[in-house]
């Protein structure tokens, strides 16, 4: 591998740092536009992101109704908490994440190359402002 390639992949560091801290599983990424790829060859890029960004569509909205479920009934956001549910904060931020990721290796991006981290730090603080601004409401 050429020094160039080896200078623009992701640290250790920041791959652990999202493995650990967001679960963030590129296996599972790539095999997810694997399958995409293989079930529909004929199709350009463009057509099979909008298929992820389809299929993904009533998980945002179950994420987005657990950030505000517990509002609404006391007592709701402890017993989800003692029953180990994820946070719809967090299961929010790993959707987009995989997302982004996903859309970017089916344009034929290194989704280890450096360059995603921007993005991915991007999608993380704005998820995490957005479910902090609704809670303020």
């Amino acid at each position: 591998m050429p020094a160039q390639d080896l200078a623009s992949r992701q640290s250790i560091l920041t791959d652990q740092f999202f493995y650990f801290f967001l679960r963030l599983r590129k296996k599972r990424i790539r095999a997810v536009v694997e399958a995409v790829n293989i079930s529909y060859p004929e199709e350009s890029a463009e057509q099979k992101a909008r298929r992820l960004i389809e299929a993904q569509t009533p998980l945002s909205f179950l994420g987005g109704s657990l950030i505000h479920l517990p509002l609404l009934i006391p007592g709701l956001g402890l017993t989800f908490e003692f029953l180990g549910f994820v946070g719809g904060t967090a299961a929010i931020t790993r959707m987009h994440l995989y997302l982004i990721l996903e859309i970017a290796l089916l344009y034929g991006m290194d989704i280890d190359d450096e360059a995603r981290v921007p993005e991915m730090i991007a999608v993380v603080a704005a998820t995490s402002l957005d479910s902090h601004v609704s809670f303020l409401s």
